[in-house]
């Protein structure tokens, strides 16, 4: 290596001249096996490049990066080219040749910004782009511009764009078949070519790198702001207009040629170790690596009903820094479902009616599902507990000739059967029916409720085994 810079190529030119970018995306692939996916990713940006070898005119072969920069060429974009211009090692002028337009407006409007506010040394070459035009009676549609200036009888001729580039002083004219590598490619080999005749080749400039300090001061785009959505186990990027945002999933570095995140990344298992994101944005430095360690799942949480107490309560789970969302419509639950309190339970006859007006309904729902979250983890898989089955309502019939209340019983030796003569709810400690009910004559009205309730036992004693 001859112990220069890195070869900086600054490219305008009409924005009208539309494969002036495809064939700078061309040049940037490694070689002609990458295909045109590759292709649309590495759109050129400050720092697209790629690493060349090249002969000086000693016949001693060396290895140059070389980056290309396209920075907007409109009029709202001249301070910004500016800085371009100061770093440049060398600046290539498009048009095309099918477009007379942008031929004159390198003399009437480029060579002049170039003068004012590029290194006198810094060297200039024009390259006629779409050349192919000329040998084509009939030229595809996507090549031909509507405008007058573009017919086939005002084409620019070679010897035109040569004259031109004498009179401007350029190093090099070169013509070039639009998206044709091996034509972008050699005018990559010219550059260097004229670049190492110049008497600074090869010698550090101090003050350049005090430019290109400033120019990645203020040319450097904004460092990703990401987050993860453990609700929905995505990862999310904060958008700045006009950047672009690439992730890697592995320990590779983010690229152009990678993943650019277009809106949630979600994530699936197994999860990547970390996130690494890096933000692009047109003829600016890239930011820096934002490096994220990738959360963990929580726990699926545990949860039983308790026939007694009427509810259903989850365990096993850090009180302090858990979250746990339910549903009992058979939906999945989501951070708007309402939440569990992990101490009182879900209980069905004094929570919020889960079926009808009457807070005391005898309504169970036919299952419950919960999803759990601990502060700094993914959400848990969705877990559905189904209760168990509800005993039979009691059949009830009251003889007014005797005055005696009957209760048809079923199943006796699993269930029993408790009432209450005031309109109370029947409880475990209500009166236990255990044959027909005279009801005293002293009162004019009762109003009875019965209710079945499973016959409850103590737990077995422990067995003890030991398996050899």
């Amino acid at each position: 290596d001859l112990g220069m810079p890195v070869v900086k190529l600054v490219a305008i030119g009409d924005d009208s001249v539309a494969t002036k970018e495809s064939n700078l995306q061309l040049f940037l692939l490694q070689d002609l096996t990458e295909d045109a996916a590759a292709l649309s990713k590495k759109t050129p940006c400050a720092i697209s490049s790629r690493k060349v070898t090249f002969s000086d005119q000693y016949n001693t072969t060396h290895q140059h990066t070389i980056e290309i920069w396209t920075p907007k060429c409109d009029e709202r974009s001249l301070t910004l080219r500016k800085l371009f211009y100061s770093t440049a090692s060398a600046i290539l002028v498009f048009f095309s040749v099918a477009d007379r337009v942008s031929f004159q407006n390198i003399r009437s409007h480029w060579v002049p910004e170039l003068k004012t506010h590029c290194e006198k040394d810094t060297p200039v070459l024009i390259i006629g782009n779409d050349a192919e035009m000329r040998h084509m009676p009939n030229p595809p549609p996507n090549l031909v511009c509507p405008c007058s200036s573009c017919a086939p009888d005002k084409q620019v001729a070679p010897e035109e764009a040569v004259a031109l580039a004498q009179e401007c002083g350029a190093a090099k004219y070169i013509e070039v078949f639009s998206n044709n590598f091996f034509h972008i490619n050699e005018v990559m080999q010219q550059s260097l070519k004229v670049l190492s005749c110049t008497p600074t080749w090869g010698v550090a400039d101090p003050s350049q790198a005090e430019d290109e300090g400033a120019f990645g001061q203020y040319l450097t785009a904004p460092d990703p702001v990401g987050y993860f959505d453990l609700m929905n186990r995505t990862f999310n990027i904060r958008m700045e207009p006009g950047t672009k945002y690439y992730i890697s999933l592995s320990d590779a570095e983010p690229s152009l040629a990678g993943i650019e995140i277009t809106g949630p990344v979600k994530f699936t298992k197994p999860y990547p170790e970390v996130v690494k994101v890096k933000a692009f944005k047109r003829c600016w430095y890239p930011s820096k690596t934002l490096v994220l360690p990738v959360p963990e799942e929580t726990p699926p949480p545990q949860g039983y009903f308790d026939v007694l107490r009427r509810g259903f309560f989850v365990h096993g789970l850090n009180e302090a820094a858990s979250r746990v969302h339910y549903t009992t419509d058979g939906s999945r639950p989501t951070v708007a479902s309402p939440q569990l309190h992990l101490t009182k339970g879900l209980l069905f006859d004094s929570g919020p009616p889960l079926a009808a007006t009457d807070p005391t309904c005898d309504v169970i729902p036919s299952e419950v599902s919960l999803v759990a979250v601990e502060e700094g983890r993914f959400r848990s898989k969705v877990v559905t507990f189904t209760p168990p089955p509800m005993l039979t309502a009691p059949r009830v019939t009251y003889s007014e000739a005797d005055g005696v209340l009957h209760v048809q019983t079923v199943n006796q030796q699993h269930v029993e059967y408790r009432y209450t003569l005031n309109g109370a709810t029947p409880a475990y400690d209500s009166m236990l029916y255990t044959g027909p009910v005279m009801l005293p004559r002293d009162q004019s009205a009762y109003r009875v409720r019965v209710a079945a309730f499973p016959k409850l036992s103590f737990p077995s004693r422990v067995v003890d085994v030991m398996v050899h």
